[in-house]
């Protein structure tokens, strides 16, 4: 009988505590911080060609060997260019092989009038420009940050220089066309515009600085006879606009954290 009634009385304090116990809000589940998915980085291996356009600026330095004195003949005109090539990525590292093309508008360059004892008639008139072209083929060498490249670039470049003489009369004396080897330097930033798992829509703009070697020339007359000697010497700069297409290596690299 006493185990009986010790059973109730036990059961009749458990029943208010259990209550009180179903009233309370259920405990908060632990905080965990939100997992972050790898930020997939860009793509800068592979192969790539395209197209640019914008603007060339030139001075061609002269003088006869013959005769005391120089000239220098300075041309500014349109240009455009197709360029081919191959780069690939270490970290953020980017190094490249690349091949241009570049074309030349409006082959017209203002005479520069001279005298004794640059030229032996006074009121002739020397000039000078680049034909229709600079081709080259040098590296590059960049720093990748996202879709954002900036890069210095360098190599060997060529070229051919037309050069006149024009009478006092305006009649044409003589004239030579001498190729001319050289060197560029220059750099530029790219953007991935537009990015797939097969390859990118880039877009950049470049400058390149370019001299080439002085090339000493024998003229022909306007009847075809041999004429003076002359050093001709060019220099060249370009900026421009690209827009190319990169053909990925692989898949891109995953961003570590």
């Amino acid at each position: 009988m006493k185990k009986l009634l010790g059973s109730i009385a036990v059961l009749a304090l458990a029943m208010p505590l259990g209550a009180q116990a179903a009233d309370l809000p259920a405990a908060a589940p632990a905080y965990k911080a939100p997992v972050m998915a790898p930020t997939p980085a860009y793509n800068w291996t592979g192969f790539y060609l395209g197209a640019s356009i914008g603007g060339e600026w030139e001075k061609i330095d002269g003088n006869f060997t013959a005769f005391p004195g120089s000239w220098e003949n300075s041309n500014s005109r349109g240009m455009w260019d197709g360029h081919i090539g191959a780069q690939y990525q270490w970290s953020s590292l980017v190094v490249g092989i690349e091949g241009d093309y570049v074309g030349l508008f409006n082959h017209n360059s203002t005479g520069v009038t001279c005298g004794p004892p640059t030229c032996f008639f006074p009121g002739s008139t020397v000039s000078a420009n680049l034909v229709d072209h600079i081709w080259t083929i040098g590296g590059k060498l960049g720093w990748a940050f996202g879709p954002w490249m900036a890069y210095a670039s360098g190599g060997y470049a060529n070229t051919k220089v037309d050069q006149f003489l024009f009478n006092p009369n305006g009649s044409l004396n003589e004239s030579s066309r001498t190729s001319h080897d050289g060197a560029y330097v220059g750099g530029g930033i790219d953007w991935q515009v537009w990015s797939t798992p097969g390859g990118a829509l880039v877009a950049g703009v470049e400058y390149r600085h370019y001299w080439f070697q002085d090339v000493t020339a024998t003229a022909i007359t306007a009847g075809g006879f041999t004429g003076d000697q002359w050093t001709i010497k060019p220099h060249a700069d370009t900026i421009e606009a690209k827009l190319s297409w990169l053909f990925n290596w692989g898949g891109p690299v995953v961003a570590r954290y």
